[in-house]
């Protein structure tokens, strides 16, 4: 059996049985194929072994089978749900304007059809860690990365995949591919990624060491931001991993018209009891790329699509705010000083993504786990950029019946 070992080096793991043994430094775990005993014997000397499991996209219900997407009649287009969302109002902050030029975004999926007209010239890495031709058969990375560019159309993409053609891969792959960014963060910085999209996920185990969420925190700490699908569970409890851990962005699914939760999006709490998700985006009825041809297209829904809106959204702020923010009078309280380069991830969730989201009439404020703390919309960025201290109470900026007027006006102007 496949297990994650922390702590140990090749040659303890080696001496005590272990065979077919990688090495991921970065997030400084080793996986290798153990016997019932080699298990016991690293266990015994004090070493942490995790099973290796499978992973999905985040299909309806979550499992280890080979997923049926959920397939959508595909009634609103990216460019609609940009809209919706005032997208374009975060460009509007900055000078030049935003849309993603020198800035990187890895697609840890089913592979990429990188020839797609809406994605020619946007991949500057590709590594496929499955059995799988590197192309997506499965047909999800590709609407993925659509999204993404859509988006921020000068942006430049990392294709890591991770998602064998039926559908399901390793959360073994998955932290190699992770492992993979932060190797280039040191290595290779001119394509390091800011975001890590992650439309993928396990069933919560509720444990901390499981290997999709050290990895990920892995990527965390070297500022490397992690989005990734709450999970198609459609009940409490049931926000998938890596989604669970405490400082990766979990995105739920909204629909348009009404703008409630999707009824396939998955509900928190964790297991653990921490509230999730963090944010919803619109993942319902979506046209998307399709990896059919190179100019197909196709209706999807899932959190799998709301999170790639999450990464555009989360990158888009974040180089905003990096251009523009200026704090003259100190670090506004809640943000961490010692901060340098891209905001922490513990910055996004516990500061900015209260201030930028709503949620519609009838739903309490603050984070739930329905909703988390809302709809994140382009709009009340553009409107904090505004003012010259963004120290004050914007409680003004969020008040619910400004927001719902907001959104009763853009829901009018889409066309189904």
């Amino acid at each position: 059996m496949r297990y994650a070992v922390y702590g140990a080096t090749i040659e303890q793991i080696a001496a005590a049985g272990g065979s077919n043994i990688k090495a991921a430094s970065s997030i400084k775990m080793i996986f290798a194929t153990l016997s019932p005993v080699a298990a016991l014997t690293l266990q015994n000397q004090g070493f942490t072994i995790t099973p290796v499991s499978r992973t999905s996209t985040d299909i309806l219900p979550p499992t280890i089978t080979p997923p049926t997407p959920l397939i959508s009649p595909g009634t609103y287009t990216t460019a609609n749900l940009l809209e919706l969302s005032g997208f374009e109002s975060i460009r509007t902050v900055t000078d030049p304007s935003l849309y993603g030029e020198n800035m990187h975004v890895a697609i840890i999926d089913t592979g990429i059809r990188e020839t797609h007209v809406g994605l020619a010239g946007r991949v500057v890495y590709s590594k496929n860690f499955t059995s799988s031709p590197m192309t997506d058969n499965f047909n999800h990375g590709t609407g993925v990365a659509g999204i993404v560019v859509e988006a921020l159309p000068k942006i430049g993409l990392l294709n890591l995949k991770v998602i064998g053609d039926d559908g399901t891969g390793t959360d073994e792959d998955a932290a190699l591919a992770i492992n993979e960014c932060i190797r280039l963060y040191d290595e290779k910085s001119e394509i390091t990624p800011s975001v890590i999209n992650l439309s993928l996920g396990c069933p919560d185990s509720s444990n901390p060491d499981d290997i999709l969420r050290v990895a990920c925190r892995a990527a965390i700490e070297r500022n490397i931001i992690v989005v990734a699908a709450a999970g198609n569970g459609g009940s409490p409890q049931t926000i998938t991993s890596p989604a669970t851990e405490r400082y990766v962005i979990a995105v739920g699914s909204i629909d348009i018209d009404p703008f409630i939760l999707s009824s396939f999006s998955s509900r928190g709490p964790t297991i653990e009891g921490l509230v999730k998700p963090d944010v919803v985006i619109f993942g319902q009825d979506i046209v998307v790329l399709s990896s059919e041809s190179d100019t197909a297209t196709t209706g999807r829904s899932g959190t799998s699509y709301a999170c790639p809106f999450g990464s555009a959204f989360i990158l888009g702020t974040q180089e905003g705010l990096l251009r523009r923010v200026q704090y003259p009078e100190g670090v506004p309280r809640g943000l961490d000083p010692e901060a340098v380069g891209p905001l922490a991830a513990q910055e996004t969730i516990d500061y900015w993504i209260p201030r930028l989201t709503t949620k519609p009439e009838g739903i309490p404020m603050g984070k739930d786990n329905d909703y988390g703390y809302g709809m994140p919309f382009g709009d009340l960025f553009a409107d904090l950029m505004a003012r010259t201290d963004i120290s004050l109470s914007i409680g003004a900026l969020l008040a619910p019946m400004m927001m719902i007027g907001i959104m009763g006006v853009m829901v009018k102007g889409v066309s189904k």
